[in-house]
């Protein structure tokens, strides 16, 4: 008997009509059953890593003498509400003779598999099927043609160091530096990771820029041109570059000068050229790419569009998998594209654009050695209930199909012509553009360059000159950045890392096509980025916890380390013992950086109150009692007025008359009394025989 572990209970309904199984007659609880075969689902994850505390009971307080956590053995434990699944799939592992890992075809896929199949304590013959196909006869191949899952080893060794090594350094840094940030004022959870902390840095970064920026005027000379056909075009004077600075003149009598020298000169071209080019249509989309095209057409958040995505998926098996990193197709999906561009003929909306696909000239995108673990968004072939999709998932369904039709269209053909004229001792430069081919733009819409038409011309011609214009100018600050931004950073982050590192590699992504989304979303919900529309912008807190972390860990704040763990994990999955020394490198790494984040002493909270000595004073609220104040660094107490430390009044810091110890600012409370609470002094020294008495020094 097969028992084949899915992830999904709609996977789990694809695999037994591929086995040939029937989803109702089959249908146990929680599972189905056939002839020689069993399916069953995990419903997402199962397990999950201890707590902390739950290793060691030093570990349940956050103190830094604790400090830093390192597990001997990870142990894993069940998830609350997966107690009765994991139980129903316990007693169906009696009935097998062998176990076929049928989850997500990667690596968090893999993983989940294997973390099950060990805590369970699983040691049968273990098979692989690596796909994730909803389309019945690929399925079926992809089952004919499952392996040995020890030939998955190092995918699940690099995925099980990527979870323990983010594991110890949230654990360790976080606690670190919100203990560290507490001693200095600031009281809130100061959460630290090698994708996020950057991501924070960079929003950071683009805010100080934007908030020390200073506009400036400049000028700039245009003249404008009247064409030997009668267009008239606009065209800037080319200035010397002595007059520039940062690319802009601020010189407006200079620009006038000229102005007036060229006013009466003879306009002609002096030089021309002219360039064909061809463009070939986009490749098809991975997830990042569609969140941010969707962040750019219609402003959703990347959430939303995965979320669109795993629908289309899972619900209506419309688009292939959709947590896809790769922009290339298999090459064998070449075959089906008849059948599926007949379909695409009959959907709303891209008929003109199916109708107009050329399947004998397809692009190089069907590629199968370009893919990597899943092929890029695509239609599976099955045509749509279209009143049932939503409107979200109209958008992305139909996007994605164009992407993939786009394949199946000519190049765009774009002449550019580039001319010189030349105005005394002066040039005019002049662009333009004809398109003599639109290709696949014809159905795709994109971000297009505004350059001008410009009629044919002759070299030695002389060109009209209606006038000449000044314009005044003024220099813009940078832009905010936009999720859609921020998820084409994340996607390749190589310019923000360090220059050492710039020259070993090629790209350093921050995350992965399935974590971006909810990446972004976690720092919005921690209240450390704000979203305005579309458009991203840093909280207060998100600036102060950027600047503890700037502080106490500057590593962390590049995509250096995510990019050198990536390499890591590459050189894992190829051979699954260098998990071992990565363990060790990550272990070494953070106990460094924790010694070195205890020797430095960050910058007060601006917004805190501070002590007599110093020190910050952060408020406590007992369950009992009044609450008060406590200075971090002394620990003294300071007593409460309406929500601050009482103010100290004239004789705060003398010494005692009885007992030579420090007066202090107390506050006077009479329960039994309206009147108001007045601050008197008392004497610091619990024992003193006179503290009561220096209740009448009142203030």
């Amino acid at each position: 008997m097969k028992l084949f572990l899915c992830e999904k209970p709609s996977a789990a309904a694809t695999y037994v009509e591929a086995l040939g199984g029937d989803t109702k007659r089959d249908k146990k609880k929680g599972y189905y059953q056939g002839d020689n075969w069993i399916v069953c689902y995990l419903a997402g994850h199962v397990y999950e890593l201890l707590e902390p505390g739950q290793y060691k009971d030093e570990w349940k307080r956050w103190n830094l003498e604790s400090l830093p956590i390192r597990p001997e053995q990870f142990r894993y434990q069940k998830m609350k509400d997966k107690e009765d699944l994991i139980q129903t799939i316990c007693g169906l592992l009696k009935k097998a003779d062998e176990v076929v890992i049928a989850t997500d075809a990667g690596q968090e896929g893999q993983l989940m598999g294997e973390i099950f199949l060990k805590e369970t304590g699983w040691k049968g013959r273990t098979w692989r099927v690596w796909s994730s196909e909803m389309e019945i006869n690929g399925l079926r191949k992809a089952i004919r043609e499952m392996r040995p899952n020890s030939e998955y080893a190092g995918i699940a060794a690099s995925g099980d160091s990527r979870e323990k090594g983010d594991w110890l350094l949230g654990i360790n840094f976080s606690r670190c530096f919100t203990l560290l940030a507490q001693e200095r004022g600031y009281d809130f959870l100061v959460p630290a990771g090698r994708v996020q902390s950057p991501i924070l840095h960079i929003v950071a970064n683009r805010k100080r820029e934007i908030d020390q920026f200073k506009a400036g005027k400049y000028y700039e000379l245009s003249a404008n041109l009247v064409m030997p056909d009668g267009t008239k075009v606009e065209g800037k004077v080319n200035l010397p570059d002595h007059l520039l600075k940062n690319g802009h003149c601020t010189d407006k009598d200079a620009i006038n000068q000229i102005m007036r020298g060229i006013q009466n000169a003879e306009c002609l071209v002096s030089a021309i050229s002219k360039n064909h080019s061809r463009k070939a249509a986009p490749l098809p989309f991975t997830q990042t790419d569609l969140q941010i095209h969707a962040d750019k057409q219609w402003q959703f958040p990347p959430a939303k569009t995965l979320e669109t995505c795993q629908s289309l998926y899972e619900t209506y098996k419309l688009l292939s998998y959709p947590r896809t990193g790769s922009d290339h197709y298999e090459t064998d999906e070449l075959a089906k594209a008849p059948k599926t561009i007949a379909m695409l003929g009959k959907v709303p909306g891209i008929e003109s654009a199916a109708a107009g696909a050329d399947i004998s000239n397809p692009s190089s995108a069907f590629d199968t050695s370009k893919v990597v673990e899943h092929a890029a968004l695509g239609p599976t072939g099955k045509l749509p209930d279209w009143g049932r999709l939503s409107e979200a998932e109209r958008s992305i369904f139909k996007i994605v199909c164009l992407r993939y039709l786009a394949q199946f269209y000519p190049d765009v053909s774009v002449e550019t012509t580039s001319a010189t004229l030349s105005v005394g001792s002066y040039t005019i430069s002049l662009r333009g553009q004809t398109v003599l081919e639109l290709g696949w733009s014809a159905i795709i819409s994109e971000e297009k360059e505004d350059v001008p038409y410009i009629p044919e011309l002759q070299q030695g011609q002389t060109i009209s000159i209606d006038s000449f214009s000044v314009s005044e100018k003024s220099t813009r600050p940078p832009k905010r950045y936009s999720r859609g931004d921020l998820l084409a950073i994340m996607k390749n982050a190589k310019r923000f890392c360090s220059p050492q590192l710039q020259t070993r590699i090629k790209t350093a992504s921050l995350g992965t096509d399935a974590t971006r989304a909810s990446i972004l979303e976690g720092l919005e919900l921690r209240d450390l980025l704000v979203a305005k529309g579309n458009i991203i912008d840093i909280s207060k807190r998100g600036l102060m916890a950027d600047e503890i972390i700037s502080q106490l860990a500057s590593s962390l704040t590049t995509p250096d380390l995510t990019a050198m763990w990536e390499i890591a994990f590459r050189n894992i999955k190829s051979d699954p013992t260098k998990a071992v020394q990565f363990k060790q490198n990550v272990n070494d790494y953070i106990g460094r950086q924790l010694a070195t984040s205890n020797t430095v002493t960050i910058r007060n909270n601006p917004l805190a109150f501070t002590h007599d000595c110093g020190g910050v004073l952060t408020r406590r609220t007992p369950d009992k009692g009044n609450p008060y104040w406590q200075c971090r660094s002394c620990r003294e107490y300071v007593d409460d007025d309406k929500g601050r430390p009482v103010k100290p009044i004239e004789g705060h810091g003398s010494k005692c008359p009885k007992c030579a110890s420090k007066m202090i600012t107390k506050m006077q409370r009479n329960t039994k009394s309206s009147k108001p609470a007045s601050p008197y002094l008392s004497c610091s020294n619990r024992n003193c025989p006179g503290r009561n008495s220096n209740k009448g020094l009142q203030g």
